[in-house]
C-alpha cells in the first residue's frame, strides 16, 4: 500500500488542524502520515467544556492559544518541545494496531521502551509520554497523537485543571507527576531524531513512498480562520453546554449549563425532590458568572448544595 508523508513547516496550530482536515477529505488511496509542531497551545477535544479543563485567565496571560480540534479525547498542551503524529486513510484502510506498532517501534528505536495503557495513552513506567485520539469521518479516518520530547511541564501543569474525576481511584493526582518527558529517560533525544525514526518505521511499512509539502489553497485558509473563531473554540452557536450533578438532602440535582464566551447564560435544574425556591435560586444565581467548577461550587455553596461523590 502506498504511504505518503508530510512534515507541516506550520507551528500555528488553527492552520495545522486546517491542513490535517483537509487532507482527511483528500485522502483517497493508500496511508499519510503527517508529522507536525504548535506553538504554545492547549488543544481541547471536539466535546469538552474548556472552561472545565483549563485555567483560561493563565492561558491568556502565558499566551498559550485555545484550539478545539475535530476529533474527540481529552485536553492536551502542545509546544515545540512536542512532536505531533497523524495517520489518514479511506475508513476501510484503518488499521491502529498497526499505528501504534509504527510508533513503538519508533521509540524502540530512539532507545525508549514504552507501551500502551488504556484507550488513548503511552507510558513508560506508568508516567504518560503521549496521547492519542481518532476520528471516523463518513468514508475517511484520522487517528493522531502527541510525543512530549521536551515540553515545559510546569507551563502544562500551571494551565491544564481536569475535574477530580478523572484522577479517581489513581494515586497520581497533580498533571505534572502523571507525565514525563522523554528527553529525561535519554537526553540526546529530540524532536529531529523522533521524526527521523517515525519516518524510517512508517516507511518500512508503506511503501512506495510518496514525500509531500504542505497542502495550501483557499479552504484550508477557511477552515483555519473556522477554528481560530471564539465561536468554534466555546462551541457550536458560540454555546458550552454541560452537565453538573450535586447532591443536597440526599438527593441529586442535575443543572444543565449553558455558556457563552466562558460565561453561565443560563442555567436549569433538574430534580424530583427541589423545592420551587430553591431551585429558582440556583437558577438565578448561577447566571451571569463565569462559567468554572470554583465559581460555580461557590454559588451551589451559599445555598447548601454538596459535591456528589
Amino acid at each position: 500500500m502506498i504511504g505518503t508523508l508530510y512534515e507541516f513547516d506550520s507551528v500555528n496550530p488553527y492552520k495545522n488542524i486546517a491542513m490535517e482536515s483537509f487532507l482527511l477529505h483528500q485522502c483517497h488511496e493508500g496511508v499519510q502520515m503527517i508529522l507536525w509542531q504548535n506553538q504554545d497551545c492547549v488543544v481541547f477535544g471536539r466535546n469538552q467544556n474548556i472552561t472545565a479543563e483549563a485555567d483560561e485567565q493563565k492561558m491568556n496571560d502565558m499566551h498559550i492559544l485555545p484550539v478545539r480540534r475535530f476529533s474527540g479525547g481529552g485536553a492536551v498542551f502542545h509546544d515545540l518541545g512536542n512532536l505531533n503524529y497523524t495517520f489518514l486513510c479511506a475508513a476501510e484502510n484503518q488499521n491502529i494496531e498497526l499505528w501504534k506498532q509504527i510508533v513503538l517501534d519508533a521509540l524502540c528505536k530512539a532507545g525508549i521502551q514504552a507501551a500502551y495503557s488504556g484507550r488513548n495513552d503511552i507510558v513508560i513506567n506508568d508516567k504518560k509520554i503521549s496521547g492519542t485520539a481518532w476520528l471516523e469521518d463518513g468514508d475517511r479516518f484520522m487517528y493522531h497523537g502527541t510525543l512530549m520530547i521536551s515540553a515545559d511541564c510546569q507551563r502544562m501543569a500551571e494551565v491544564l485543571t481536569p475535574c477530580a474525576e478523572k484522577f479517581e481511584g489513581k494515586e497520581i493526582r497533580s498533571v505534572s507527576s502523571r507525565v514525563c518527558n522523554m528527553c529525561d529517560l535519554q537526553p540526546d533525544i529530540s524532536v529531529d531524531r523522533m521524526k527521523t525514526y517515525l519516518k524510517d518505521s512508517f516507511s518500512s511499512q508503506y511503501q512506495p513512498i510518496v514525500i509531500e509539502k504542505d497542502p495550501d489553497n483557499a479552504e484550508i485558509e477557511r477552515r483555519a480562520a473556522e477554528l481560530a473563531d471564539r465561536t468554534w473554540i466555546y462551541g457550536e452557536s458560540g454555546a458550552c453546554t454541560h452537565i453538573v450533578r450535586k447532591r443536597m438532602n440526599q438527593e441529586t440535582a442535575e443543572i444543565r449549563i449553558h455558556a457563552d464566551g466562558g460565561i453561565i447564560q443560563s442555567a436549569e435544574v433538574s430534580t424530583d425532590g427541589m423545592d420551587g425556591r430553591t431551585k429558582e435560586m440556583i437558577e438565578t444565581e448561577l447566571s451571569g458568572i463565569p462559567d468554572s467548577p470554583a465559581e460555580i461550587d461557590l454559588i451551589l455553596e451559599k445555598i447548601k448544595v454538596h459535591e456528589l461523590y
